[in-house]
């Protein structure tokens, strides 16, 4: 095992966890985006249609609307959706960092996953399996296990 894998996590942790930040940091980035140049978030509608914006207030953006409206900032205000295209935007290097430098990037996954877990509910939950995997692969790591050890065919790369 080479220094640098040393601090990789294997490939059932490192792969996943990336796959996951990716599709939540890119959802994020595009909803956002899409709100601020359409004017409203993707929604769903009680009905369960995806809908262009035509909701008012919190109805159709999820259990995350009804949380920062408690808080007193506006689910549909331009500063929480430049807020959604900034975060995304950060997790998608953030997912960069953690594939190439791990010891750096792994934190800033930890960080960026449990930041996100307010995005309640896909997002919690997607969040909430990024932080086991990662916790599941330091716990691996510690231990000295390879990923062949746990039933988990190892992957090779051609050097």
């Amino acid at each position: 095992m080479t220094a640098m894998a040393m601090f990789h996590d294997p490939p059932w942790v490192r792969w996943p966890v990336a796959a996951l930040a990716a599709i939540d940091a890119g959802w994020m980035v595009y909803d956002g985006t899409r709100a601020l140049v359409v004017g409203d978030y993707v929604t769903v509608d009680p009905g369960g249609a995806a809908t262009e914006g035509v909701m008012t207030g919190t109805v159709g953006l999820g259990p995350w609307a009804g949380l920062v409206s408690t808080l007193g900032i506006d689910p549909r205000g331009t500063g929480i959706k430049v807020f959604f295209v900034a975060y995304g935007l950060c997790w998608l290097v953030v997912v960069i960092v953690y594939l190439r430098r791990p010891p750096v990037g792994r934190l800033a996954m930890a960080i960026a996953a449990a930041g996100s877990l307010w995005y309640l509910v896909v997002g919690t939950v997607s969040s909430v399996i990024q932080l086991a995997l990662l916790a599941a692969g330091r716990s691996a790591r510690r231990r000295g296990v390879r990923p062949g050890e746990l039933g988990v065919p190892e992957m090779h790369r051609a050097e």
